[in-house]
């Protein structure tokens, strides 16, 4: 009768794929967090994944709404293919948020995150 609503983090990255797809079929996704935008921002989180330090730069950034930030999502695919997705979300209400870039992560990486949030399934 009801019908479940998905995240709103989850949500967003729908809308996003409907301009720009990258999601093909997802098994699970999680929200990360995020942090202040930085023109160098896509680099420092590359450079965290690759060092595995993600968890300290999440922890060390602040996301500030009344600025504009970079979001980060995780995204498990039916093939056990893992992805972390990196969005702008900017702070002007009328600019929608927008793919920054994909980096393709080791499955490793979601045993090793500390504050994860799954918004796909929703259980």
């Amino acid at each position: 009768m009801f019908r479940k609503k998905n995240n709103p983090f989850y949500e967003k990255l729908k809308a996003i794929n409907k301009r720009k797809p990258f999601l093909d079929k997802v098994k699970r996704a999680f929200y990360l967090g995020g942090f202040k935008y930085t023109s160098d921002g896509f680099e420092i989180i590359k450079n965290a994944i690759y060092q595995c330090e993600l968890n300290s730069i999440l922890s060390e950034q602040n996301y500030d709404a009344r600025e504009d930030n970079i979001e980060l999502y995780l995204i498990e695919s039916d093939l056990e293919e893992v992805n972390l997705i990196v969005i702008f979300d900017p702070y002007e209400l009328y600019v929608g948020e927008d793919l920054i870039g994909i980096i393709p992560c080791d499955k490793i990486i979601l045993s090793k995150l500390n504050n994860i949030e799954q918004i796909f399934p929703l259980s």
